[in-house]
């Protein structure tokens, strides 16, 4: 089974570990029954429905001798004291397998305690996690952060796919890991001899049909950057907050990359516009 190796500063004996689950493909209902008609109303019409907010639970052994068991209890009870940690899992127990994370935070745990259960010597422990952000993320950098001095897949993401873009139209491919969409975070960059005139649009096409764009309605000049953060729903140019009526898009979620090959089309202002992107999505597991 998947074995739960750390929460935040805390390490977990995968060892004696008895149970494990979480809820992450749970959907939110928005069905509404109607009086007196057959079936009932979708709040979501053809969409998909949304995912519930997440829960885990985890069952485990402690073990210690009879004068240590009171502190390693006390260590299991001081994660209730943390801030939302990262949960680290081991998929499938097996030591090669590129480990997955969520952020989540302890909402309860339990040490039962019997006359006959030999509770000084082994404990019995229930925990309970919530999660706002119910999915499994790889991290295939050295660092996840959100934000940070400098953009780049070791603190925002799991993959990086970087493209030359000129022109009117520049057809890329970005090959999504996962078993789940993901929101990228797309950066471009001019150089002092390029620039990208408006209006610059970002396209996702199924079956050469446009599913999802992004439309931005303004300049990039030379030597600049331009940053759309489709997770936090930001939009920067040089560092500044650039979202307003010049940002369009046609989709709640922006921008979504599915798992498998996406199709993206970038179109520029002018013929001779140059362009360096950058695109980095987290690669995400339910």
């Amino acid at each position: 089974m998947d074995s739960v190796v750390s929460f935040g500063a805390y390490n977990f004996d995968q060892e004696n570990q008895i149970a494990f689950d979480y809820n992450f493909s749970q959907l939110r209902s928005a069905l509404t029954p109607i009086y007196a008609v057959e079936g009932a109303f979708d709040e979501y019409g053809y969409g998909r429905a949304p995912y519930s907010a997440g829960s885990i639970r985890l069952q485990f052994w402690l073990h210690a001798n009879r004068f240590d068991m009171d502190a390693a209890r006390t260590s299991v009870l001081g994660m209730t004291e943390y801030d939302k940690a990262r949960l680290t899992i081991q998929p499938n127990g097996v030591m090669t397998a590129v480990n997955r994370f969520c952020n989540a935070r302890v909402s309860n745990v339990a040490m039962p305690q019997t006359s006959t259960g030999r509770n000084s010597i082994r404990q019995r422990v229930n925990m309970e996690f919530e999660v706002n952000d119910p999915f499994w993320i790889v991290n295939r950098g050295s660092l996840f952060r959100w934000g940070g001095s400098q953009w780049s897949a070791a603190r925002w993401g799991s993959a990086e796919n970087s493209f030359a873009i000129s022109g009117r139209q520049t057809d890329i491919n970005v090959n999504v890991e996962g078993n789940m969409s993901t929101p990228p975070l797309f950066i471009f960059t001019t150089s002092s001899s390029q620039r990208i005139r408006s209006p610059l649009i970002i396209e996702r096409l199924v079956n050469n049909v446009v599913v999802q764009s992004l439309r931005y309605n303004s300049n990039v000049n030379a030597n600049g950057e331009f940053l759309i953060d489709c997770i936090g729903l930001v939009v920067r140019l040089n560092n500044v907050s650039a979202y307003g009526s010049a940002f369009v898009t046609n989709s709640r979620q922006w921008f979504e990359l599915i798992p498998g090959v996406n199709n993206i089309r970038i179109r520029f202002g002018n013929a001779g516009d140059r362009a360096s992107l950058r695109v980095i999505y987290q690669e995400r597991y339910r």
